[in-house]
């Protein structure tokens, strides 16, 4: 995306928020504050975050270069994964599937 057509798409995904899911929206912002590729955000793990120090570490295995990946996080990018967290608590991925598996239904 351009960058002069930044600005419009940010405005654009505030007022998504009012009628889309919230996590879809919260990962479109990850995506955009991170510049991870998709498929690397998916298998985002909460062990792989080091939010006091402000750190992702992506391991060799999950990249395309095979090589650990370094991801600083911005302070707006740690307020988005502590709202993430209070949504997918309890499961070791960041975006827990649409059903619950079997192991944590209630």
């Amino acid at each position: 995306m351009p960058r002069k057509e930044l600005p419009e798409f940010l405005k654009a995904l505030a007022n998504y928020k009012a009628k889309g899911r919230l996590l879809m929206q919260l990962s479109i912002e990850l995506l955009i504050l991170t510049f991870v590729r998709p498929g690397e955000l998916r298998g985002a793990r909460w062990e792989e975050f080091d939010l006091e120090e402000r750190i992702w570490r992506i391991p060799a295995e999950r990249m395309k270069m095979g090589t650990e990946h370094l991801v600083p996080l911005a302070h707006q990018t740690v307020t988005i994964l502590k709202k993430i967290h209070e949504i997918s608590v309890g499961y070791p991925l960041l975006f827990p599937p649409e059903k619950k598996p079997r192991s944590l239904r209630v």
